[in-house]
């Protein structure tokens, strides 16, 4: 066979030497793996790699007889979680009895009006909760308490503004 530039072109049975000074590996291609050799990734094939083991009595080896220890069918369990519990009341209760105290505290009890009707709305919160609501009950004594105390030093307030007020224009 002749090539463009004038020469042969060696076939694939002649023994043509290599260039680039390798020799060809002559079980390279198309040959099966001897068995006598270890594997040289140090690995076993598994046979078994997805954890079933071959049944001889299957006639179609890629079906899957029923197992009878393993379910055919699947039940949805809907994981049910407890209610969350309600603490709404006992934290307006207290909430309202906090900004009660700090009203009447950053005003230097000039503003002893609205911490009284904060503390007024605070009170019945904070008493309802601490009934219906057994998990916010610290919450709603801590309202409780607020709410007295700010109820009962917003009127002591209110009855000094104004006995001042009435005392200061005669």
């Amino acid at each position: 066979m002749a090539s463009e530039t004038g020469g042969e072109v060696p076939t694939p049975d002649q023994n043509v030497p290599n260039p680039y000074g390798q020799t060809p590996d002559p079980n390279v291609y198309g040959q099966t793996p001897n068995p006598n050799v270890p594997n040289p990734y140090g690995q076993t094939p598994d046979p078994n790699v997805y954890g079933q083991t071959p049944n001889p009595n299957v006639p179609n080896p890629y079906g899957q007889t029923p197992n009878p220890n393993v379910p055919t069918s699947y039940q949805y369990v809907q994981q049910i979680n407890p209610p969350k519990p309600q603490r709404g009341m006992s934290v307006a209760g207290m909430v309202l009895g906090i900004v009660a105290w700090g009203v009447s505290i950053i005003s230097f009890f000039i503003l002893s009006p609205l911490s009284l009707l904060l503390s007024v709305i605070g009170l019945p919160l904070s008493i309802l909760g601490l009934r219906k609501e057994p998990d916010g009950r610290g919450m709603a004594i801590t309202g409780i308490v607020l709410n007295s105390i700010g109820v009962a030093l917003a009127l002591i307030l209110t009855i000094l503004v104004i006995i001042g007020q009435l005392t200061s224009q005669t």
